[in-house]
């Protein structure tokens, strides 16, 4: 529900006439009209009359009709129910050869029924077209299960607010490592290239999959293969994470946390032949795991660059 108190005030502004001011108060006043289930106002001689008086009052009506389009344009992997079109990521099948488009900090699952169409892919930054897919939350990864391919992921435009993965960019995980009795991996990012780039470390996504038990049922996850992520949608940025699955009386808690001696700011640039690393420890059950790292991607909508993977196991 959209917020109506600045809408109201500017109706009740008699001293402002621009036509800016204008436009505003009656878009305001038509929506909020609307939206609580009021009466809308309708005279067209009104608006017809008004934009005579005033002629820049319909190039300003056309400047905000652009830019409530703009916001209302669904932007995937964000806290919103995904709709079918294009969707870009690097195919990743994992050690128990389950599929997945990532996108750094964001994935999606790729349906048992329609991964091989994939399998060529391994490892490449695409683009599809995906029609139909299952997304059982809001916000939540989602399971493709009907796409077609499109070709490369695309290089993000430069007016675009996603950052274009750099040229010369190289993204490791060594591990695993020990951390007082802990698994851990150091994640490092290094420039091999000839030019300076500037890394914007939100985009700097980890995932960590895990094979599933059968004694759990995993209704937080719309995955149909014989793995899923238990630690997605978050990044180095952040200090650490914890999930919590529970299945009548079994509970398991997955959780993370980044080294504090040694945490990456939010923006940074590398040198040619510069790195910079920083090491994740994990607090897991017993089961098999898998990490991996990546950077870019904008939430499927451009090209990522991903790590290699850093297999573990954690015995009972």
């Amino acid at each position: 529900m959209w917020p109506t108190a600045k809408a109201v005030g500017l109706r009740d502004r008699p001293n402002d006439e621009s036509p800016a001011r204008q436009v505003a108060a009656h878009l305001a006043g038509e929506y909020t009209e609307v939206m609580f289930g009021v009466r809308v106002r309708r005279n067209p001689d009104h608006w017809k009359n008004a934009c005579r008086r005033h002629p820049r009052i319909l190039n300003t009506l056309l400047a905000m009709l652009v830019i409530l389009t703009a916001t209302l344009v669904p932007r995937p992997g964000r806290a919103q129910m995904l709709r079918p079109g294009k969707f870009s990521g690097v195919v990743i099948f994992d050690r128990w050869d389950s599929c997945i488009l990532y996108s750094g900090v964001f994935l999606m699952y790729v349906s048992e029924n329609v991964k091989e169409g994939l399998r060529q892919y391994q490892g490449q930054a695409i683009q599809l077209d995906v029609s139909k897919f299952v997304q059982r939350m809001n916000p939540g990864d989602a399971l493709i299960t009907e796409y077609r391919m499109l070709g490369p992921a695309p290089d993000t435009a430069s007016h675009s607010p996603v950052p274009t993965v750099p040229e010369g960019l190289v993204l490791t995980a060594d591990g695993p490592l020990k951390n007082q009795g802990l698994p851990a991996v150091t994640v490092s990012i290094r420039n091999v290239g000839n030019e300076s780039v500037r890394i914007v470390t939100s985009e700097i996504g980890i995932a960590l999959l895990t094979r599933k038990e059968k004694e759990l049922d995993y209704l937080e996850t719309p995955s149909d293969g014989p793995s899923t992520a238990v630690i997605t949608r978050v990044g180095v940025v952040s200090r650490g994470g914890k999930l919590e699955i529970s299945s009548g009386e079994i509970k398991r808690s997955y959780s993370y946390s980044s080294e504090p001696d040694s945490p990456l700011p939010r923006e940074f640039d590398l040198a040619p032949g510069q790195s910079r690393s920083t090491r994740l420890t994990f607090n897991v059950p017993s089961g098999e795991y898998q990490f991996i790292f990546g950077y870019g991607g904008g939430g499927f909508q451009a090209k990522c660059l991903t790590s290699n993977k850093v297999s573990f196991d954690i015995p009972k």
